[in-house]
């Protein structure tokens, strides 16, 4: 461990973005079997400024368990970003797809009054997603009542009933659509 530190950290602050997408993933795969310094986290605002999209998924798929508590909601921020710049490019539709989900584990940092604007724009832009990466967000809130009768509410879920993968006659889950 001693060896791997100084060069994990080396990568995270090097030149090679591939690189250091791929020291966020050792980072990540490390910080879940021990306990690691403060310091590799101190890199997380640099990281969250990096401009390469191989080190902005690589922090959206581990960056809530990585970053110091206030940079999570600097990473919320960054979904935020990457789905409007990117919403509409099918060449990033897996870096989109991951945003709401880091929105959605963030609900607890959210405040009251953020969550008439938060729940009506994850929705939005889940409407816009394949059913399969809509229902996700959907299902995975305890949205305020007025987000869960919503429009974008009704589209979300209306996309995953006429999607058959997600809707087949062996599928009981498909239920709780109409109850």
């Amino acid at each position: 461990m001693a060896r791997v530190l100084p060069l994990l950290y080396r990568r995270l602050l090097g030149e090679d973005a591939l690189l250091r997408a791929a020291a966020v993933r050792a980072w990540a795969s490390l910080a879940a079997r021990h306990p690691l310094p403060g310091s590799l986290a101190d890199c997380g605002p640099a990281l969250l400024q990096d401009r390469y999209l191989a080190v902005l998924r690589a922090l959206l798929i581990h960056g809530r368990s990585l970053l110091h508590e206030r940079d999570v909601w600097s990473l919320v921020g960054l979904a935020a970003q990457i789905v409007g710049a990117y919403r509409n490019d099918e060449d990033e539709h897996d870096l989109v797809a991951l945003a709401p989900g880091v929105l959605c584990s963030e609900r607890s940092r959210w405040d009251a009054g953020q969550v008439p604007q938060v729940e009506p724009w994850i929705l939005h832009h889940a409407a816009a997603q394949p059913a399969r990466e809509a229902e996700r967000p959907a299902d995975r809130l305890w949205w305020s009542r007025i987000a869960a009768h919503s429009p974008q509410m009704a589209v979300v879920r209306t996309a995953a009933l006429h999607d058959p993968p997600l809707n087949s006659q062996f599928n009981d889950d498909d239920l709780r659509y109409v109850t």
